[in-house]
């Protein structure tokens, strides 16, 4: 029985070293307060642009980081939305002018949505259409400015999308937002031979 009595001595003599006063050098803890809670800090630090990158791409990265609104009201949440998606809106338009992209707005199931296509659908993708939910966090990205990424895809694919432009808070706060994508992305019109393998959707991070 004595080694079962030395591993006991061990364990108590851990447990008072452990719980015993902050060694010499160390940071005491820090205590946790509501406000602590509230606010977490990292220290300020430079980020290298990335060499591995097109120089288009770099260019992109290295523009300031833009600051989003914080609104406290429906009013300004309103205003938050005209402001930013009127600036992906005329994106949107520069870009699908510039590829030659045509957008068209459309109604699925009831649904506010654009039909975009490229200037060219090669045969193999003449049965093939892309169901495009846009990001914006389920706030941001509405109207004409949830086709930003959907003319990119579509050129770059060159295959026919549909955008859906589903309702969003303050309006229409959740659960409306994920309904409404679900039932446009179920009903969107696509050839009657159009199997379930050439019809998928794309959704990008919501920011």
């Amino acid at each position: 029985m004595h080694w079962r009595v030395l591993i006991l001595v061990v364990l108590l003599a851990l447990g008072a070293s452990s719980s015993g006063p902050v060694a010499s050098g160390q940071e005491k803890p820090v205590a946790v307060t509501a406000e602590s809670q509230s606010v977490r800090k990292v220290p300020a630090k430079e980020l290298a642009i990335p060499t591995t990158v097109s120089p288009e791409l770099a260019r992109v990265i290295a523009q300031p980081i833009r600051k989003l609104p914080n609104p406290k009201t429906p009013d300004q949440w309103r205003a938050a939305q005209r402001a930013l998606d009127e600036q992906r809106a005329e994106e949107a338009r520069k870009n699908a002018a510039k590829l030659g992209v045509k957008v068209e707005e459309t109604t699925v199931a009831g649904v506010s949505c654009y039909k975009v296509t490229p200037a060219e659908v090669p045969a193999r993708n003449e049965g093939r259409l892309l169901v495009h939910v846009h990001g914006g966090a389920y706030v941001f990205g509405g109207g004409l400015a949830c086709t930003g990424e959907a003319v990119l895809i579509a050129d770059a694919c060159k295959t026919r999308v549909i955008s859906v432009d589903y309702r969003m808070p303050p309006d229409h706060p959740f659960p409306p937002p994920s309904m409404t994508r679900w039932r446009s992305g179920r009903r969107s019109p696509k050839p009657a031979t159009l199997p379930k393998s050439r019809c998928w959707a794309r959704r990008p991070a919501v920011g």
